[in-house]
């Protein structure tokens, strides 16, 4: 990625990476990293020898894609996933609800016996193709690979345009032919609402089409602090073809349950509900905050301490039950210019923040203001100071 051309202006990328870079840096980075993500139900298994399989089958398009109708199914019914490669297979599967399998026909032995442990125990298997139909190496078991047995000597119960085997406590859901999004996402749906699977948006409705539907095309980061949850939603453009970056376009994004939503990067209040509509441009997120209550205000005061040179600042979401909240501490010199090693984001646990910051000595003397805002609604509040002139610069020294 280049950010700067040859003669060092900067280029169309990074100007359009400036404002999130801004956003990131004005408190919303400070959220991401200390609220935790909302673990993923569904992994989707990466399978470099079923692609190499695939490819000396000439099959590489098939194989390319039901991985990405997979990725758009998913999405399209509300839920995010984790890549896991064949190796971690073992290591990481317990970590999961639901396991993709997109045509990933050669596995070797120890990947089929931990696929069928997984259905066995509980866990939720989708595939397309018959997965197993090869060994690691690409070579051709001839019906004796260990999933291909159960998917073909298994009664099946047909739902739509799958088989659904019943095996141990578990299920696999084998797909006739490469899925299809638009066709398979209540399918999927299903099977995981029955399952009680939960999802880290009911679903996000794309508005371009005559009749709305749900959007596979729409990247879902989910995160929660408390009682607090945090959405990072961004436009994907993998395989769009022609489309253009700068085409904003309108979804509606429904949650399961009312909060009170804000979008972050805007700083606004968007009402008590579970829908809103908006536009979302092609890679360029929107992050919205679910909360229990909405923020009223914020009180503030600071003192300025002459015997230890610091200022001394405080600052308190109104709200009696508040969550921990990030703040954006701003200083301005008398001049009203931002200091930067002054300024910084930071924590609030239940909401309260108090905090101290050193002066230097040859700061300017005068009125100095401390804006203190609440990075989540946005609210702020403005307190002055006054900077003595200090007493060693008076003595010249």
């Amino acid at each position: 990625m280049c950010l700067f051309s040859y003669n060092l202006t900067r280029t169309e990328r990074s100007l359009a990476v400036k404002e999130t870079t801004r956003d990131l840096t004005r408190g919303v980075g400070k959220i991401i990293l200390g609220a935790e993500p909302v673990k993923r139900p569904v992994a989707m298994l990466y399978s470099q020898a079923s692609f190499y399989t695939a490819c000396a089958e000439k099959q590489d398009g098939r194989y390319l894609a039901s991985e990405l109708q997979w990725r758009n199914l998913i999405r399209g019914a509300g839920y995010e996933f984790y890549f896991v490669a064949v190796e971690e297979l073992e290591k990481q599967i317990h970590n999961y609800q639901v396991l993709i399998l997109p045509y990933s026909i050669a596995l070797s032995a120890d990947s089929q016996e931990v696929i069928k442990r997984f259905a066995e125990s509980g866990g939720i298997v989708f595939c397309d193709g018959t997965p197993g139909r090869f060994d690691s190496h690409g070579k051709y078991l001839n019906g004796k690979g260990a999933l291909e047995t159960v998917l073909t000597n298994a009664s099946k119960e047909e739902i739509g345009t799958a088989a659904r085997i019943k095996y141990g406590s578990g299920e696999i859901i084998l797909m006739d032919k490469a899925p299809a999004w638009m066709r398979d996402w209540k399918l999927f749906r299903k099977v995981l609402d029955q399952r009680k699977v939960e999802r880290e948006v009911d679903s996000i409705l794309d508005l371009t089409l005559k009749e709305p539907a749900p959007s596979g095309k729409h990247e879902i980061y989910a995160f929660q602090k408390g009682r607090c949850y945090f959405y990072g939603i961004i436009g994907n453009g993998y395989n769009r073809g022609s489309r253009v970056p700068s085409q904003d376009e309108p979804v509606r994004i429904c949650w399961k349950n009312k909060a009170h939503i804000y979008d972050v990067r805007q700083q606004k209040y968007l009402g008590f509900t579970n829908i809103i509509t908006t536009q979302i441009r092609l890679n360029k997120a929107k992050f919205y905050a679910a909360m229990p209550y909405e923020v009223k205000g914020i009180k503030t005061s600071c003192r300025f301490n002459s015997s230890d040179w610091k200022l001394h600042y405080q600052a308190k979401i109104s709200n009696s039950k508040a969550e921990d909240h990030v703040f954006r501490v701003e200083v301005y010199d008398p001049e009203q210019q931002l200091i930067a090693h002054y300024t910084g984001n930071h924590w609030g646990e239940k909401g309260k923040l108090k905090r101290e910051i050193p002066f230097a000595f040859n700061d300017k003397p005068g009125k100095w203001t401390i804006k203190i805002i609440d990075v989540i609604s946005g609210i702020s509040e403005k307190r002055a100071f006054i900077l003595p002139k200090d007493k060693m610069r008076e003595r010249g020294w």
